[in-house]
């Protein structure tokens, strides 16, 4: 469903029409992109690339402002893999990473909130690489009557469910809340099935080197 049929389901649940004054376009808009976007960030359903260009001697990369997650990390020419680490790991196997250099980077891990931590350092830069990330798709993804949420279609519905009962929130009686309690929980249980979905990948060899099969420490990021 787009946006508008989105909007129209709720109408027809909150038995209002389009001309009705009790809930405006903006409100379900936004009760509806409130959905959409807890949905995406509890499922990780979204993803989304970004170029990341090697800078000379610099280990530190701002990650994306939308990004929730970082699923893996490529050099474009060749295509290779760069491998997910931990900052332990370093520690403990590569003493002297910080001061280590090399032709194309071999490993990554995030560092706080916003950096990302990339390695070794080059003594030239301009090489190209590609971030995959989980996206949170902010309030505003779903602006216009066509746009459509970015999910499989039969989870379309629960973003209603969510919708319908935020909007029937502020004045709920005892009947009402005991509907958006079941709403919520209708909504929570198709996050779960869409989080199982989304997650059945190769994700695991995302995450390994070849040598490592058991996967310690590779994707744990600290």
């Amino acid at each position: 469903m787009n946006l508008l049929e989105l909007r129209t389901r709720c109408l027809d649940k909150l038995d209002e029409n389009s001309t009705g004054l009790r809930w405006t376009t903006d409100d379900l808009n936004g009760y509806l992109n409130l959905a959409y976007q807890t949905m995406c960030v509890k499922t990780g359903t979204l993803v989304k690339t970004s170029p990341i260009i090697a800078v000379a001697n610099q280990f530190a990369y701002d990650i994306p402002t939308d990004c929730v997650t970082p699923l893996r990390l490529y050099r474009d020419n060749p295509l290779e893999k760069v491998w997910p680490t931990a900052s332990r790991r370093l520690d403990e196997e590569q003493r002297n990473w910080r001061s280590q250099t090399g032709t194309r980077w071999e490993w990554y891990f995030v560092f706080g909130l916003d950096k990302l931590m990339i390695g070794p350092t080059f003594t030239t830069g301009g090489e190209a690489y590609t971030l995959t990330y989980n996206a949170d798709p902010g309030l505003d993804y779903l602006v216009y009557n066509n746009d459509e949420p970015d999910m499989p279609r039969r989870y379309h519905a629960s973003l209603v469910d969510y919708a319908v009962a935020r909007a029937l929130l502020p004045d709920a009686d005892e009947g009402r809340l005991m509907y958006i309690g079941q709403s919520i929980q209708d909504f929570e249980s198709a996050v779960v099935r869409l989080r199982k979905e989304s997650q059945k990948t190769s994700g695991r060899q995302h995450t390994m080197r070849a040598e490592d099969p058991d996967g310690r420490d590779w994707g744990v990021f600290t």
